[in-house]
């Protein structure tokens, strides 16, 4: 059997209850349709590294921790690396412009800097062509000099696929050799990454995973697709469409831990904070990354992408010692919302429980209401059966209409008598029956006896609960 395919249990890590937790929520998924592998690693060690549904269902081979999958916009912090390195090898400056690179370069655009680049803050548009369109690197520059950009560079954040395929050109003027081929030398191989790039790695075909679209139709592997005989056409190249597989990307974290890729210097300016994603989130961009803060007040360094039939995933909680790394092979299981999922069951902001009760909730189009929220709020206090708890609740989420309705003792006590029926209910279903109503069916895992539960909430903040009832289901 070749390493990383097939069903090797060798290929397996499942270390620890958190790992068992991820591990179950993962194959229900797969159960679910999600394809794709994982990898967590907690204080230097992974804890578990799986692949969970098919790289090639009509050859029966599985995804592993070394399936080898599209990583679409997670190429942009390798391309942000090399020109970091670059930097390192007096090759190039961050700040230059690109007058020092390109030609009849208009005026709007002259002192357009590599660094703006790396950060998205050079106006360009996100893309100016379909991912696979043939064309040349000259015929790239002229188009995407040639488009309109609605700032002032360095003005604001403008996610563009444009800024990172210049950088990628920038990357092999001064490198003398192709981009794929700088990183392999100066990146990759000095990383152990031997399944990561276009096509220069000697791949082995079987650990390429193929492209599931909707009704499962299969897209094929992304060699499939259309290309440079090096590579993709720049419409993609050094902005998206690398192949690596999630161990590799692991390997990329341990490198940077040392000194040989990038210096203790280079590392500060990569993962330094430099400009607002927008006015309605906290995140900021450094070059190639996303970070933001977490509710535990730590540090989260991340970077996602798709496209569309591919995604993957890059979580590295710093001051935790945290890494999560997911990708996936299936159009209708973007990874990025089974990563956030993983990432509230690793910290414990979540029980598997609630994120089970989340995916149904999610199904019936609740998840987002304010009713979804009370919902789970109701299932945990029933669960927890806190009877010191029960007053803080009540007037905590019952809405004064509701509160005023019994005396505090009967609101307690119908509490109590939930948490007696009930227990750590299970949700088996929902369904949105008003504007600020639900149903929910939920059933006891100690008597297997099924309930309704009907909820209403107020229609203004807090939305506090102005009715619960609750009947056995026949």
């Amino acid at each position: 059997m070749l390493a990383g395919c097939g069903n090797d249990d060798r290929d397996i890590i499942v270390k620890g209850d958190i790992a068992a937790r991820v591990d179950k929520h993962m194959t229900d998924a797969e159960g679910k349709g999600f394809s794709g592998a994982v990898l967590i690693a907690k204080d230097g060690k992974v804890i578990l590294a799986r692949g969970y549904g098919f790289a090639d269902k009509a050859r029966n081979l599985r995804c592993t921790p070394d399936t080898v999958f599209d990583i679409c916009d997670l190429t942009k912090p390798f391309t942000a690396a090399a020109a970091l390195k670059l930097e390192m090898m007096d090759k190039l400056s961050l700040n230059d412009t690109i007058l020092k690179y390109f030609e009849r370069i208009p005026i709007l655009k002259a002192n357009i800097r590599i660094s703006q680049m790396l950060t998205h803050t050079t106006g360009f548009p996100r893309s100016i062509g379909e991912a696979n369109d043939p064309i040349t690197r000259d015929e790239y520059i002229r188009l995407a000099l040639g488009t309109r950009i609605p700032f002032k560079p360095g003005d604001y954040f403008r996610y563009s696929n444009v800024g990172y395929a210049l950088a990628g050109i920038i990357i092999e003027y001064v490198s003398g050799g192709s981009y794929e081929a700088f990183l392999q030398e100066r990146l990759f191989k000095p990383a152990g990454m031997l399944n990561t790039g276009y096509l220069l790695p000697e791949w082995n075909r079987d650990l390429i995973a193929h492209g599931y679209l909707r009704q499962g139709e299969d897209g094929g592997t992304p060699l499939d697709q259309t290309w440079a005989e090096d590579g993709p056409y720049w419409h993609l190249r050094a902005s998206g469409g690398m192949l690596s597989s999630v161990r590799d990307l692991y390997r990329w974290h341990l490198a940077l831990k040392g000194t040989e890729i990038l210096s203790e210097e280079a590392k500060e300016q990569y993962f330094t904070p430099r400009v607002s994603m927008g006015p309605r989130t906290s995140a900021q961009y450094g070059y190639g990354w996303v970070i933001t803060t977490t509710p535990r007040n730590t540090t989260l360094y991340s970077h996602e992408g798709t496209n569309g039939v591919f995604s993957a995933d890059f979580r590295w909680f710093a001051e935790e010692d945290v890494i999560i790394i997911m990708a996936g092979n299936a159009t209708d299981y973007p990874v990025a919302d089974y990563n956030r999922q993983v990432a509230d069951l690793v910290f414990g902001d979540i029980s598997l429980l609630e994120l089970e009760a989340a995916d149904i909730l999610r199904e019936a189009k609740l998840l987002d209401t304010p009713m979804a929220r009370q919902a789970l709020e109701l299932l945990k206090t029933t669960a927890e059966g806190n009877e010191e708890g029960y007053k803080g609740y009540i007037e905590s989420r019952f809405a004064p209409s509701f509160r005023e309705k019994l005396p505090l003792a009967e609101h307690i006590r119908l509490l109590r008598q939930m948490h007696s029926e009930l227990g750590a209910a299970v949700l088996e279903g929902a369904e949105k029956t008003g504007p600020f109503a639900c149903d929910l069916t939920v059933m006891s895992p100690q008597t297997k006896k099924k309930f309704l539960i009907k909820m209403t909430v107020e229609s203004k903040l807090p939305n506090g609960i102005t009715g619960i009832g609750i009947r056995p289901v026949e």
